[in-house]
C-alpha cells in the first residue's frame, strides 16, 4: 500500500514516539534510587585495626624502605641498614640484586628494600636495591652516604 507524505511522518511519528514512551517507562537501575528510599547503599570496605596503624603507612611489597648500610661484614657478607627512627635492619647478600655481585664494602650505600620479620621478630631486608646517583661524568654510581 501506498502512503501518503503525510500518512508516512506521521507512522514515523508514531513509531518514535512507541519507543521513546517504552525507554521512558524502563527506568534504570539509578533512577530506582531516589532519595529517601529505604534501600541501603553499599559503603566501602574499612580498613581492619591490624591493617592500619594510627602513626601512617606500614611497609608492605608496595611501600618501601630507605636505609643506609652502616655496618658490614666482608668475610660474612652480611650488615645493617640505618633506618631514621627505626630500628636497625639485618641485610643479608643473597638479597641483593647480581650487579652487586663484585662489590665488597656496601658501607655507607643507601637502599631500598621490603621488610620481613625473623622468627625471632627482628627487621630483616627482603628484595634490596641499591640506590644510584649521577657519577658527573656521564655515567652511575652507588648512592654512599657519608
Amino acid at each position: 500500500e501506498h502512503l501518503g507524505e503525510d500518512e508516512a511522518t506521521t507512522a514515523a511519528t508514531k513509531t518514535t514516539t512507541t519507543t521513546t514512551t517504552t525507554r521512558t517507562i524502563t527506568p534504570t537501575p539509578a533512577a530506582r534510587e531516589r532519595p529517601g528510599n529505604d534501600k541501603k547503599k553499599p559503603q566501602p570496605a574499612q580498613p581492619s585495626s591490624s591493617s592500619s596503624s594510627s602513626k601512617g603507612f606500614q611497609p608492605s611489597a608496595g611501600l618501601w624502605l630507605t636505609g643506609v648500610v652502616t655496618k658490614w661484614d666482608l668475610q660474612k657478607q652480611f650488615g645493617f641498614l640505618q633506618v631514621k627512627d627505626a630500628p636497625d635492619v639485618f641485610l643479608h647478600r643473597d638479597v641483593l640484586p647480581e650487579e652487586l655481585a663484585s662489590t665488597r664494602n656496601l658501607q655507607g650505600v643507601e637502599f631500598a628494600f621490603e621488610v620481613t620479620t625473623t622468627d625471632e621478630g627482628k627487621p630483616r631486608a627482603n628484595t634490596a636495591k641499591p640506590l644510584l646517583m649521577a657519577d658527573g661524568v656521564g655515567g652511575w654510581q652507588l648512592r654512599r652516604v657519608k
